[in-house]
């Protein structure tokens, strides 16, 4: 075997590594345009249920309020009804 023999085996193997990492650079982009989809859908679920949440918050907020407000009327009867009594 000759120099001429191992240039022509390099000149061979290098069309071949070529296009391995042609097929390789396109596999890691289509991987990586798939993650970058797969984060935009979880962080349009992650504010849907950020929203969701937000507006439960909110409502059960309301009640609160409500109950509170129901109990002040009532402390309110009832302070004026024993006031009445102690009459």
């Amino acid at each position: 075997m000759g120099a001429g023999t191992d240039w022509l085996s390099v000149l061979v193997q290098v069309p071949l590594v070529a296009v391995f990492i042609y097929f390789a650079l396109q596999q890691q982009k289509q991987f990586n345009l798939y993650l970058e989809r797969r984060e935009e859908a979880w962080r349009d679920f992650l504010k849907e249920e950020r929203d969701a949440l937000v507006r439960a918050l909110d409502a059960l907020t309301d009640e609160v309020r409500a109950v509170r407000d129901h109990l002040q009327q009532h402390d309110t009867r009832m302070v004026a009804l024993l006031e009445r009594g102690r009459e």
